[in-house]
């Protein structure tokens, strides 16, 4: 549900349960969905949460941007840096310069200014050590370990079994 304030204009955002039931009043400046247990929302404070469906935060603080990774897994980003959190609130990494999606269900972070790999459970599993990834318009992974290195483009597949130890 959504009531717009006469003063301001702004949108706020409540929840209502399949019945009707209010079960949140309207006090989300944004209400998102993640999966189908949980909502990421904002407040009017600007903070972002992970919400269950009785309208409880799921985290103990909020962030300051909350986005959906995986089916399990939120990227969050708190005073610059960039995390993980589960659909449970628990924060898996934190403090990296950076966490995108990558292909498939993987994820790339950066730290100290090198690009590692997590795969869909946020388990690292290239650290930190490559200098550029990236895909091209056909899904093949563009990578270069060293300085100076030409980039190499690789199939997903190749990747993986050259680069996961």
């Amino acid at each position: 549900m959504m009531v717009k304030d006469n003063d301001t204009s702004d949108e706020y955002y409540g929840i209502k349960s399949s019945t009707g039931q209010e079960v949140l009043p309207c006090s989300l400046f944004s209400l998102a969905y993640f999966n189908d247990r949980i909502a990421i929302v904002s407040d009017k404070d600007n903070y972002f949460w992970l919400l269950d469906k009785k309208g409880n935060k799921v985290n103990k603080t909020g962030f300051d941007w909350l986005t959906p990774a995986t089916e399990r897994l939120a990227i969050f980003q708190k005073d610059g840096n960039f995390g993980l959190v589960t659909q449970e609130g628990k924060v898996l990494l934190d403090k990296k310069e950076n966490i995108s999606k990558f292909l498939n269900n993987y994820l790339m972070f950066s730290e100290d200014g090198k690009i590692g790999l997590l795969d869909e459970n946020g388990k690292i599993i290239i650290n930190p050590s490559l200098l550029f990834l990236d895909v091209d318009s056909a899904g093949k992974v563009l990578v270069r370990d060293k300085e100076g290195e030409e980039t190499k483009t690789l199939e997903l597949d190749t990747f993986i079994k050259e680069y996961v130890k």
